[in-house]
């Protein structure tokens, strides 16, 4: 949640600050538009840059996650192989 309030605040920010310097730049629409499409292209890429970074967070941690499930089933299984292995030599 934190982090949608982040991006959306900084959506917010550029879109305020594209608007006044609209309003008031003193250069022609041209150089404005094209510092708007450079300023937005930036904005993209840090996006694109923060969910990557989050997909990779959440990948370690899904990691992770099943390494600890992995061990702990794992004497689990072992131990029903056991029984088994018992159970067919007698």
């Amino acid at each position: 949640m934190n982090t949608a309030k982040t991006i959306l605040g900084i959506v917010a920010g550029i879109t305020t600050g594209a608007v006044i310097g609209v309003l008031f730049a003193p250069e022609k629409g041209r150089d404005t538009r094209r510092k708007m499409i450079k300023r937005s292209t930036d904005l993209s890429d840090a996006i694109d840059k923060r969910i990557e970074s989050k997909f990779e967070e959440y990948e370690r941690k899904l990691d992770e996650m099943v390494k600890d499930l992995t061990g702990r089933i794992s004497p689990l299984t072992n131990t029903k192989d056991e029984h088994r292995k018992k159970e067919h030599v007698n």
